[in-house]
């Protein structure tokens, strides 16, 4: 696989690496919350979400979500679409 040039393909590239992604991978990514849901709605990948719960260094709990990837050899045709121009 090319290496990924642009934010969305970074996220498709870590899913199919990985087989899910959440926030805690792409801190430094602002959008990473667009970059999924244009990945599910733009492109249709279908991806199961789970929520998990974490604490953070000062004891205050939140919660994220976990975006696993469903079908990864659906995954792997659209991240060749998407390099392809690169």
């Amino acid at each position: 696989m090319k290496p990924p040039l642009t934010n969305e393909q970074e996220v498709l590239y870590t899913l199919i690496k990985k087989g899910y992604v959440t926030f805690k991978d792409f801190a430094y990514l602002p959008g990473f919350r667009t970059r999924v849901s244009q990945l599910k709605s733009n492109h249709g990948l279908q991806l199961e979400t789970t929520m998990a719960q974490a604490f953070n260094k000062f004891g205050n709990h939140y919660k994220y979500a976990i975006h696993k990837l469903v079908d990864k050899e659906s995954a792997k045709k659209l991240y060749d679409r998407l390099t392809v121009n690169n």
